[in-house]
């Protein structure tokens, strides 16, 4: 009786798992978003790149409810691209890739995903947005960004933080 019940429950588990994914994908294909990876990322004409590190680390500080003092375990998950026209930064995969979790926009995007609150992640599979052009501020170990806050997809957002190592070295444009 007991071991029953206990392949009845591993076997609902695994019913739940494949209903999530089967969910998941079925949501992907409805509003064809993707997966994008910094290593396979389609440059526009044009653009280069301008700074690279590829053992960043990512925060993004949020406006209310932040804790006092934060500074994140230096995972070197984070891949960060710098190009003339965006920033890139992608999340380490299992596999290894590094795939596309935040493009931001200097000034003002080509697109209007920045205007969702979700900042498009629901539909091209990344999170689009604007930060301030001239309010990025240096630090010895992290590089500060500047959301604009009158874009939806950054209502809560204070700052966007790069943990690096060669925070000196970075440059917007």
């Amino acid at each position: 009786m007991v071991q029953t019940a206990a392949v009845t429950a591993i076997l609902i588990f695994v019913g739940v798992l494949a209903a999530i994914v089967l969910g998941g994908w079925t949501i992907s294909k409805i509003t064809r978003s993707r997966a994008w990876f910094i290593e396979t990322w389609p440059y526009d004409e044009g653009e280069t790149i301008l700074w690279r590190d590829d053992r960043a680390d990512v925060v993004l500080v949020p406006r209310l409810g932040q804790a006092v003092s934060m500074r994140p375990i230096r995972a070197h998950r984070w891949s960060v691209v710098v190009t003339n026209r965006r920033v890139l930064i992608g999340n380490k995969t299992f596999s290894g890739k590094q795939m596309v979790k935040y493009v931001l926009w200097p000034g003002r995007a080509p697109d209007a995903h920045s205007k969702r609150s979700d900042g498009g992640l629901f539909t091209v599979g990344y999170t689009s947005i604007l930060i301030e052009p001239g309010a990025v501020t240096i630090h010895d170990a992290y590089v500060a960004l500047t959301p604009v806050s009158a874009e939806p997809s950054s209502v809560n957002l204070s700052e966007i933080r790069i943990y690096t190592d060669v925070a000196p070295s970075f440059r917007l444009s």
